[in-house]
Order: structure tokens, then sequence, then C-alpha cells
């Protein structure tokens, strides 16, 4: 797994130990992916915080589907009453309008589309603490979309945890472009409970309106 800029990813790396290729823990294969993001790192681009995440390609349909295996080890990933993000879809305007977060100590799902109404306010899904030490696979398919015909589902394991209809973009922006890693806006103007974020990735695949779930998931749902 590498993340030189090429057609596969743009790292927002700054700093040397942003991103590590490690042989465990693996969900699969023989490799995985560890992200880590410390107080005081630099940021990785202009806008924003700190950041130790990967860019994707532009996409060029409104309907896609996404999956990846997460770990989120005891040493490396405290409880913090701040919230990051370990993925997110982004337009390139404002606060994501997808995306999957960790707000104290929860993995939470926010969607929202609109700017002139609070992001508190807009829909959360909550899955429930972080499961520690084991991996994990979720699986999104997403129809992007400002109107009625917007859909959003999950599926944790094989697991189907959410189904949203409505809209879930911005309506002025680009079709949106999906990141993983870790974003902790906090630590751009000051120190939370925690200094330190670490967090693996495997297993990870972007498809268009053609795949399903089988195809996404590591193992066949019956």
């Amino acid at each position: 797994m590498s993340w030189k800029k090429n057609s596969n990813g743009y790292p927002q790396f700054a700093e040397d130990h942003a991103f590590e290729v490690v042989d465990s823990p693996v969900f699969s294969g023989k490799r995985s992916g560890k992200f880590e993001l410390r107080y005081g790192d630099k940021m990785a681009t202009k806008n924003g915080g700190p950041r130790a995440e990967v860019l994707f390609p532009k996409q060029d349909h409104f309907e896609r589907w996404y999956s990846f295996a997460v770990f989120f080890p005891s040493i490396g990933w405290e409880r913090d009453r701040d919230d990051e993000l370990i993925s997110q879809w982004h337009s390139g305007k404002g606060t994501p309008t997808l995306a999957l977060r960790v707000i104290s100590g929860s993995l939470k799902l926010r969607i929202g589309y609109d700017s002139q109404i609070p992001s508190s306010q807009w829909s959360y899904y909550d899955f429930g603490n972080i499961p520690k030490d084991q991996w994990n696979e979720f699986v999104f398919h997403v129809v992007h979309s400002y109107g009625k015909d917007g859909l959003v589902e999950v599926w944790r394991n094989g697991e189907k945890l959410v189904t949203h209809n409505g809209p879930n973009m911005y309506l002025v922006g680009d079709l949106p472009r999906w990141k993983i890693g870790i974003y902790k806006s906090t630590w751009r103007k000051r120190k939370t409970d925690v200094d330190l974020r670490v967090i693996y990735f495997d297993n990870i695949k972007l498809a268009d309106q053609n795949a399903d779930l089988n195809l996404m998931m590591s193992r066949e749902v019956l």
C-alpha cells in the first residue's frame, strides 16, 4: 500500500509519521495502512485543521459505493470529549455534509445539506462506542444529491445500520470527494484530552453505480 500522488489518491500528510505501511494489525492480505496524527503537527493543507488523510480522485457519477476496514487501537485512540473525522465526503465548500465522526468516544454518522442550518441540527446516526482492538468493515452506498432522490446506506460487518433518504450534499459546490484518515480541527486552536491519534485502514474500495454489497464486502453477504 502506497500513497504517492497518483490516480489512486492524494496524500495530505505534513509529517513523516503521518502514514506508514505496516504488517500488523492486518484485516486481509499482508499489510495495512497506519495513520498517525499528533498535537502540534504542521498543517498538511492551507485550510482547516491538522490532518493525516488521503483524498481520492474526483467522481464522475452521483451514485457511488465505498468500503473500508478500520481498527482503533486501545493505545493510540483513548477517549476524547472532542470530535474528529475518520471518513468524509467533502465538496470543497464548508463543513462536509456527509462524515463518519468520533464524538466523545462514540462513532457517529452525520448527514446534512444546508449551510444555513447549524450542523448540530443535522441528522446523526449513533453507531455506539468505538470498538477497540478489532477490525470492523464498513460499506457505504451513496446517491450524492441535494434533492429528494439522495440516499445513504451503511453496513457494518454485513449488518445494515442506516437507510437515509433525502438530500446529503450542498446545492452549490462540487460533487463530494471521499477522504479517509484522521482530521481533528480543534488541534489548530487548542489541545484536547489527548495529544495522539493512531488508526489503521485496510481493504479500501471505491466503486461506481454498478457495484453492490457483495462486491464491496470481503465476504459474501447472504
